[in-house]
C-alpha cells in the first residue's frame, strides 16, 4: 500500500470551515485517509513539505467537452482530422488536471476513449463522467450546414445527428455498446447558424421522452442542452437527469424540475465570446418580447483591486461596492477570483478617476479621508465658514486623518473651481481676479462635469435658485449642507422628495442651521424620534433677530432703532421686513414640524402679526421712513409690561401638528423670560419629556455660530470621532 503524507500546507477542505494552517493530509493507494491538522504518523508515509503552499480538494466542471478543435469555426471542427483532434483531446484532458480540475462532465467524441485510458493508468488526467457523441436533429446545434452531411457524421466533434423517437431510442442503444456514463441530447439549438437558434425548440416532447424511457430502462442519466424555455419544460416534463445551460427557465420548470429533484448546470462564462464569433441574427418574435434596445456598451473601464489580505476577510466585497455605490457609480460587470485576493469590475470610463479616488479613500489607501466641498455664498455665514475651515483644517488633518479640500467657491455673479483644492488665504482674490462668469444651473453644471468623489455641496445662501439645485446635486451623490431655509421650508412634496433622494442615494441632506443657527435642535429631535419617542408641542422662541430687538427696546432707545441695531449687528437679514414680518419664524416653525413627523405647509401656520401689513409694502427705503411712526405706540405697550413685570417674546407654537405664532408677553416664572440677546429657545414636549419639557437654550443669530454650525454638519458627513 502506498502512503503519502502531505505537511505544513494551508488546508482548504471545501466544507466552508476555516482553513487549517500546517495542515496533515494523509493518502492511502490515492485516496485521501485524513485532512486535518497535523499530528503524529507512522514511519510507513512517504512526507512531501508543502510548507508555503495550499491544498484543497480538486474542482469540478461539470460540463466541458474535449473537441481537440483548434478554431472556434463550426467547419474547421469537422473539417480537422480525427486523428489530430483525438490527439489535441488527449492534451485538453491532462491541461484540466494540472489547472486542478480534477472531475469533469464530458461530451465529445473521444472523451469514453479518454475516460478508460485514464482509469487503465495509460495517462493523466481527470475523473471523467463521459457521454461520447451527443444526439441533434438534422440542422441542428451538431450540424456543420456549410458541409456535405457525411461530413458530419464521420468528423463532428462531439454531435450526431438522430431525428424521431424510434431512430434515437436505436441511437442509445447504439451508444450504450461504447458504455457511456450519460446520454447527452441538443433539445434545442445553440446559436450557430440559421435553423440552430439558441431559444428555439429542436426536439419535441415525444423524443425527448423516448430518449429519457429508453435510458430509464438501463438506469442511465440523460443531459439536456435546453437554452430556450420550450425545450428545458419538455425536458423536465419528460424527467430528464440534467438541465444543462437553461437561460430561460420560469417558475413552472423550476417547479417541475424540484418536484423531480432534476439537477440544473448553468452555464454562463462562455457567452460573451461565443456571441462575438455568431452574432445572433435579430428575430422579432423572439427579441422583441423584450422592451428596450440591445446597445453594445463603450467607453468603459476595467478596475481591479488586488491583496493578499482581502482573502478570507469578510465584507470586503460589500464594502468595495457600498463605495462605489455612494459614489454614484454603477457596476456594470464584476467578477471576484476563486483565490479571493481580487476583485475586478467594469464601469464606464468618466467615471474611472472618482472611483479610484473611492476605493483609494474607502480602504485607507490615501493618507486623509477626504471631502470635497463647494461652498455656494461667500458672506458673512459663508466667509466665516471659509475661515473657520482654515483655521481647523491643519488639527483636522493631524488629530483625525480628515482633509476638507475646498475646490469651489461661488457668489452670484462668479464661481472658482479647482479639483486640487482652493488656497484660502486669498480665495477673495482669486474668485474676483481668476473666477468666470456663473449662474446657479452654471455652477450646478460645472459641479456634476467635475464628478468628484465624496463632494458636499454648502448653501450659505439665501437664494431659492441655488435651493432648486439640491434635487440634481444629490442625484449625481453630491451631498448638500444648507444654511439656506428655502428647500426645508418648500412645499411639502419638494421637502420628501429630497429627504428621500438622499436617503435612496445614501447621501447626507443637512440643514440644523436652518433653525437655531448652531443649536442642535433637528438633531436633538431626530434622536428622540429615531429612539421611538414622539414629539406632542413644541414652543420655542427661534428669531434671535426679533428677541433682540426686543431685548433692546428702552426708554432710550425706541422700536426703529434697535431693528437698525439689529441689522447693523448681523442679526437681521438684509431686508428686517423677512423678521419683522415673521416669514423667518414662519419656515423654521415649518421645518420643525416636518421634521417632528407633521406634514405641514407653511399657509398652515397661523400668523398674529404685530406690525400692521402697511409697512411692509413699498421699497425697503420706505419701510425705513415709514417705520418710526410705531415707535410710540411700541413704547407705550413696553412700559405697560415693565409695570406688569412681563416682556415681550415672538414665539412659535406647534401641538399636534397645529402651528401658530404671534407676540407674547411672559412673566418672570416663564422658561422666555430670562432669554438673553439674540439668544433661541425652544422647549420639546415628548411622550418621555411631558411633565418636564426638554429645553435647548443659547445663541440662535450670528454668522460665526451659524457657520460653526454648518461645519458640523460637514463634520458629521465624514463620520470621525
Amino acid at each position: 500500500m502506498k502512503k503519502v503524507a502531505f505537511k505544513g500546507g494551508l488546508l482548504i477542505d471545501g466544507t466552508g470551515a476555516e482553513p487549517v494552517v500546517n495542515s496533515l493530509v494523509l493518502t492511502e493507494d490515492d485516496k485521501i485517509a485524513y485532512a486535518g491538522a497535523d499530528k503524529e504518523i507512522g514511519p510507513d508515509y512517504e512526507v512531501v513539505d508543502i510548507t508555503g503552499k495550499t491544498i484543497m480538494p480538486g474542482l469540478i466542471d461539470s460540463h466541458l467537452h474535449f473537441s481537440g478543435n483548434l478554431t472556434d469555426d463550426d467547419s474547421d471542427w469537422v473539417l480537422e482530422d480525427v486523428v489530430q483532434k483525438t490527439v489535441v483531446a488527449v492534451q485538453q484532458a491532462h491541461e484540466c488536471l494540472e489547472n486542478g480540475l480534477t472531475t469533469v462532465g464530458e461530451i465529445s467524441r473521444s472523451g469514453i476513449q479518454i475516460r478508460n485510458m485514464v482509469e487503465a493508468g495509460v495517462m493523466k488526467g481527470p475523473r471523467v463522467v463521459a457521454t461520447g457523441l451527443g444526439f441533434c436533429r438534422t440542422c441542428g446545434h451538431g450540424d456543420s450546414h456549410k458541409l456535405p452531411s457525411y461530413y458530419n457524421d464521420e468528423s463532428h466533434p462531439w454531435a450526431e445527428r438522430v431525428d424521431g423517437p424510434w431512430d434515437l431510442r436505436k441511437a442509445v442503444r447504439r451508444r450504450l455498446r461504447q458504455n457511456p456514463d450519460a446520454i447527452k441530447i441538443w433539445s434545442t439549438g445553440g446559436g450557430i447558424w440559421r435553423w440552430d437558434q439558441k431559444l428555439d425548440q429542436h426536439y419535441t416532447l415525444e423524443e425527448i421522452q423516448a430518449v429519457v424511457d429508453e435510458c430509464r430502462m438501463v438506469g442511465i442519466p440523460v443531459w439536456s442542452h435546453a437554452e430556450g424555455y420550450g425545450g428545458a419544460l419538455d425536458s423536465a416534463r419528460a424527467g430528464v437527469h440534467l438541465i444543462i445551460h437553461g437561460q430561460t427557465l420560469n417558475d413552472e420548470c423550476l417547479d417541475i424540475m424540484a418536484e423531480k429533484g432534476i439537477y440544473f448546470c448553468p452555464t454562463i462564462q462562455f457567452l460573451n465570446e461565443w456571441f462575438k464569433t455568431y452574432a445572433p441574427p435579430y428575430i422579432p418574435e423572439v427579441h422583441d418580447q423584450y422592451p428596450g434596445d440591445t446597445v453594445a456598451e463603450k467607453d468603459l473601464a476595467t478596475v481591479a483591486i488586488v491583496g493578499e489580505n482581502m482573502k478570507r476577510t469578510p465584507g470586503i466585497a460589500g464594502k468595495l461596492f457600498g463605495t462605489l455605490g455612494r459614489a454614484g457609480i454603477s457596476v456594470i460587470a464584476c467578477a471576484q477570483g476563486a483565490s479571493e485576493t481580487n476583485i475586478s469590475f467594469v464601469i464606464k470610463h468618466k467615471y474611472l478617476r472618482k472611483a479610484l479616488n473611492s476605493i483609494h479613500d474607502s480602504f485607507f489607501l490615501s493618507e486623509y479621508k477626504v471631502l470635497n466641498l463647494f461652498i455656494a455664498g461667500v458672506g458673512t455665514v459663508g466667509g466665516n465658514l471659509l475661515e473657520q475651515i482654515r483655521i481647523q483644517q491643519p488639527k483636522l488633518m493631524r488629530q483625525n486623518g480628515l482633509k476638507l479640500n475646498v475646490v469651489g467657491i461661488s457668489n452670484s455673479k462668479k464661481a472658482l473651481l479647482c479639483r486640487e483644492g482652493i488656497n484660502l488665504d486669498n480665495y477673495l482674490e482669486e474668485l474676483k481676479e481668476n473666477g468666470e462668469e456663473s449662474n446657479p444651473e452654471h455652477l450646478c453644471e460645472e459641479i456634476v462635469k467635475m464628478n468628484i468623489f465624496n463632494s458636499v455641496f454648502v448653501d450659505c445662501t439665501a437664494s431659492p435658485d441655488v435651493a432648486a439645485l439640491y434635487e440634481t446635486l444629490m442625484n449625481n451623490n453630491v451631498s448638500v449642507v444648507a444654511a439656506n431655509k428655502e428647500a426645508a421650508s418648500s412645499s411639502y412634496d419638494n421637502y420628501t422628495k429630497l429627504k428621500e433622494t438622499a436617503r435612496h442615494r445614501d447621501i447626507k441632506f443637512l440643514f440644523e442651521t436652518n433653525v437655531g443657527a448652531g443649536l442642535p435642535i433637528i438633531n436633538t429631535m431626530n434622536d428622540l424620534i429615531n429612539s421611538g419617542d414622539h414629539i406632542l408641542k413644541l414652543e420655542a422662541v427661534l428669531s434671535g433677530t426679533l428677541n433682540y430687538i426686543f431685548n433692546t427696546i428702552s426708554a432710550d432707545i425706541p422700536f426703529s432703532e434697535a431693528i437698525h441695531m439689529a441689522k447693523e449687528a448681523g442679526y437681521a437679514e438684509p431686508d428686517p421686513r423677512i423678521d419683522l414680518s415673521g416669514k423667518d419664524v414662519i419656515r423654521k416653525l415649518v421645518i420643525l414640524a416636518r421634521e417632528a413627523g407633521y406634514p405641514v405647509e407653511q399657509a398652515d401656520v397661523k400668523r398674529n402679526l404685530f406690525i400692521p401689513e402697511k409697512y411692509f409694502e413699498g421699497s425697503l427705503e420706505d419701510f425705513w421712513k415709514n417705520i418710526k411712526d410705531t415707535d410710540a405706540g411700541f413704547e407705550e405697550k413696553r412700559q405697560l409690561l415693565e409695570a406688569e413685570g412681563k416682556r415681550f417674546r415672538f414665539v412659535a407654537k406647534m401641538e399636534n401638528g397645529a402651528c401658530e405664532v404671534g407676540l407674547q408677553a411672559v412673566d418672570s416664572h416663564h422658561p422666555f423670560y430670562e432669554l438673553e440677546g439674540s439668544n433661541n429657545i425652544i422647549m420639546i414636549s415628548t411622550e418621555r419629556y411631558h411633565e418636564y419639557p426638554m429645553i435647548i437654550k443659547g445663541y440662535g443669530a450670528g454668522a460665526d455660530v451659524t457657520a460653526a454650525g454648518v461645519f458640523a454638519d460637514i463634520i458629521s458627513i465624514a463620520n470621525i470621532r
